[in-house]
């Protein structure tokens, strides 16, 4: 049957599925259950031009787009918690431009994850009707009709189609998400 074991050294594993330009998401919540081993190996191997998905991420966040290793983030929350001033680094670069941002709620990055698990290419939801996050996107049409990777669109708005009823019910559509390497600290 041959050698099933896929245990590897943390800087072998980084080597092998790291690569500039991956799109890879994090575990963690804010500063809480992080994979900064891998992080600090990330930065240190120099790895660059990353698009970065997590739903509520800080520590790790932040510390990549200070090492330069970040081009975009989806992201429903950067922060390490309510009475520590975090993610300056992060803040700054989305401030200044120098990474790309694209926001979505806690739920919506779930259902993204979710679908993309499930091989489906959206899941619908009623998460942010009557938000910003529905008509503020973050990645310009132009990025997205270049890069292959990116969604068409940050989200769609429809209409149920099973509503019987003569009251309109809007759905978000919110697109699948197959990251190339997912990081977890276990």
């Amino acid at each position: 049957m041959g050698n099933t074991d896929k245990v590897m050294e943390l800087s072998d594993a980084v080597e092998r599925f790291v690569h500039d330009g991956a799109l890879i998401s994090l575990g963690g919540f804010s500063a809480t259950q992080c994979p900064m081993a891998a992080v600090h190996e990330i930065i240190r191997r120099s790895v660059r031009d990353l698009h970065l998905a997590a739903c509520s991420n800080g520590q790790a966040v932040d510390e990549l787009v200070g090492g330069g290793c970040v081009a975009r983030v989806d992201i429903a929350y950067g922060g390490n918690g309510r009475f520590a001033p975090t993610c300056f680094r992060f803040r700054r670069s989305a401030e200044n431009g120098e990474i790309a941002v694209e926001d979505y709620s806690n739920y919506q990055m779930t259902l993204r994850f979710m679908a993309g698990a499930m091989g489906v290419p959206f899941l619908p939801t009623y998460t942010s009707l009557g938000t910003d996050i529905v008509s503020k996107w973050g990645y310009s049409e132009e990025n997205r009709r270049q890069d292959p990777r990116l969604p068409l669109s940050k989200l769609v708005l429809m209409d149920n189609p099973f509503n019987r009823t003569k009251q309109v019910d809007r759905l978000v559509l919110v697109p699948g998400l197959q990251p190339d390497v997912t990081i977890l600290h276990a």
